[in-house]
């Protein structure tokens, strides 16, 4: 499984990954370091630090090209995409699309994680403010229309 995130897959996600069949994990981003307060790896996920490939510029004159180019650069960097791989990218409508797209067209299944939302109250110096936590339930066919 493909993961084009810039963030670091949970147990769940991983988890959620292997029963539909993943052998491979491979995530954009770089390897978290606890030490940097920034999580711990998970076990199984290759971190290719690429994450920067998914960076798209504010800049209004972005054409389709420019789109299909960074997606096929995201795929040259998970060493491609083949039929029978499932890719799930996230981030910027564009870019997911032109990845998904691409992989689409080299026969990889796509999917999209489906999370609920719950409202969390948060204090913070003595105000309590309403919070989104989105927690991952699991993976859907993303479909082509």
């Amino acid at each position: 499984m493909i993961f084009a995130m810039q963030h670091n897959p949970s147990e769940a996600q991983v988890a959620a990954a292997r029963a539909m069949g993943a052998y491979r994990l491979v995530a954009m981003c770089a390897t978290p370091d606890p030490a940097k307060g920034q999580g711990t790896p998970t076990e199984g996920v290759e971190y290719l630090g690429r994450q920067a490939l998914l960076n798209v510029p504010d800049d209004l004159t972005l054409g389709r090209d420019w789109f299909i180019a960074q997606a096929l650069k995201i795929v040259d960097a998970v060493g491609g995409v083949a039929e029978g791989d499932i890719v799930q990218a996230m981030g910027q409508q564009q870019l997911a699309m032109a990845v998904n797209a691409a992989a689409r067209r080299a026969g990889a299944a796509l999917v999209e994680s489906v999370t609920k939302r719950e409202s969390v109250d948060m204090v913070k110096d003595g105000t309590t403010v309403k919070t989104s936590v989105f927690r991952f339930v699991g993976y859907r066919t993303l479909y082509e229309f």
